[in-house]
């Protein structure tokens, strides 16, 4: 006996959020391209975007966890995350999909970061994904909430960890690299 995987699920069940999550990744865009960098650009599957987008993220020349922005001109990749529940406040953990911390090990030649928005309260939260982070996130037991009627999966990472940073510590690391790569 097979099962066939509807390519089309997780989608289904998360459209109509979608046009949050393209204000998360345009505000996030907008921000860093006024902090001086314009050549940032939406790049991610679906990033910036509410249009339904048939077939797997290969189909369309992206890899599963890919970054939803890239900064080419430092070679910097953002991953933007966040939730809009009400309940949710600074305090609880972040929760982060096992793809987007894969993605990144995947790719250690990228610079990532990932900025968790708390859409209600207008709190923007970074975690910057080098090696030591990536591994020892990897090695967090994962959760498995039952959302949207649908069994999902996080890595919870605590709101007083050590590699949760406040959104201004990435524009400085933007500016860091800016200026070196000036010099």
């Amino acid at each position: 006996m097979s099962f066939a995987v509807d390519e089309e699920y997780w989608k289904k069940l998360y459209e109509k959020v979608w046009p949050k999550s393209k204000k998360r990744e345009d505000t996030i865009l907008s921000l860093i391209q006024e902090a001086g960098f314009s050549d940032a650009q939406l790049v991610g599957f679906g990033a910036g975007s509410s249009k339904y987008l048939r077939g797997s993220p290969t189909k369309h020349g992206k890899k599963k966890g890919d970054p939803d922005i890239e900064i080419p001109s430092i070679e910097v990749a953002v991953e933007v995350t966040g939730t809009d529940v009400q309940s949710v406040t600074a305090e609880h953990n972040l929760w982060v999909r096992p793809d987007k911390i894969q993605n990144a090990h995947d790719h250690p030649e990228r610079d990532t970061w990932i900025v968790h928005v708390l859409d209600r309260k207008a709190i923007l939260r970074t975690i910057h994904l080098i090696p030591e982070t990536i591994r020892r996130l990897l090695l967090v037991p994962r959760i498995h909430p039952t959302i949207r009627g649908a069994v999902e999966t996080y890595i919870p990472i605590e709101a007083n960890d050590k590699i949760v940073k406040p959104f201004t510590e990435l524009l400085d690391h933007l500016n860091a690299k800016k200026a070196l790569l000036k010099s």
